[in-house]
């Protein structure tokens, strides 16, 4: 029996989504019967994280486990069994046949907010499709 440490998230969005309770899992998976995360944060438990159905071919869930730098996959369970996929929207990899990493893009520091744009002269383009110069 899987554990109900997870509930339907509310978050918008497709893919892994840090959030302050941990992170969303939202999928498409249309033809599925039931899906499940698995990774780092369940020790890779089959069941130990399923999705809910939306009702529109959507799976959700909310993570209080997971976070930023886990790894995961989604198993999908559907008329053919089940299949591990990788997530289509993982914003970071380990390669492209193995597993999605939890990203979060709020934690890289820019620097500040202020940008110089490099007047015409100062410019420097590497590749230029001829047409667009006159």
């Amino acid at each position: 029996m899987p554990e109900k440490n997870n509930s339907v998230t509310t978050n918008p969005g497709m893919g892994a989504i840090p959030t302050a309770k941990g992170v969303s899992f939202r999928v498409w998976a249309p033809h599925a019967e039931n899906v499940y995360v698995t990774g780092t944060f369940n020790d890779w438990s089959k069941t130990a994280t399923s999705l809910f159905s939306e009702k529109n071919g959507y799976w959700s869930a909310d993570s209080s486990d997971a976070k930023a730098g886990d790894e995961y996959r989604y198993l999908i369970h559907g008329p053919k069994g089940p299949l591990s996929r990788i997530d289509p929207y993982a914003r970071k990899v380990t390669n492209a046949t193995g597993n999605g990493i939890i990203y979060d893009p709020t934690a890289f520091d820019w620097g500040g907010n202020t940008i110089h744009m490099a007047t015409g002269n100062e410019l420097v383009i590497y590749e230029m499709h001829i047409g667009t110069f006159s």
